[in-house]
C-alpha cells in the first residue's frame, strides 16, 4: 500500500488537504491522516509505504519539525516532506532544510501544495 500522511491538529485543515490530495491523481492507495506528530509516527510506524508526508509545524505533543527530525533520524523515512508555516521563521527553515524537509506558507491559495505535490510524486 502507498500513502500520503497529512498531520494538522486543525480538523478544517486536516480535511481540507486530505480532500484536496484525494481530488489529485497520484496513484497513491491512501491518504492517511494524524492530528499531531505523535499520532503521526504511530500512523507511520503501523503502515509500509508512505511516499509524502505534508505537516503542520505548530502542534501540540509534537511539532512538525520534531516530527521530521524522528522520521528522518528514527525511523529512516527519506521521500518528500513538507512543512505547512503560519510564519516565515529564517532559522526554523534553516534548521528544516538540514532535515531536508520543505516549506510552504500557510495559505488559503492551494496552487502551491498542488504544484509542489504533483512535483514531487508524479
Amino acid at each position: 500500500m502507498t500513502y500520503a500522511l497529512i498531520v494538522d491538529d486543525s480538523e478544517s485543515e486536516l480535511e481540507g488537504r486530505k480532500r484536496l490530495l484525494d481530488g489529485l491523481d497520484l496513484g497513491l492507495d491512501q491518504i492517511l491522516t494524524a492530528i499531531d506528530g505523535q499520532e503521526a509516527l504511530e500512523v507511520y510506524q503501523n503502515n509500509s509505504g508512505c511516499r509524502l508526508v505534508v505537516s503542520d509545524y505548530d502542534m501540540p505533543n509534537l511539532n512538525g519539525e520534531d516530527l521530521a527530525r524522528a522520521l528522518r533520524q528514527e525511523r529512516e523515512y527519506q521521500g518528500p516532506m513538507l512543512i505547512i508555516s503560519g510564519t516565515n521563521d529564517a532559522a526554523r527553515r534553516t534548521r528544516l532544510a538540514e532535515l531536508d524537509v520543505d516549506v510552504l506558507n500557510k495559505s488559503p491559495n492551494p496552487i502551491p501544495l498542488i504544484n509542489y505535490v504533483k512535483k514531487v510524486i508524479t
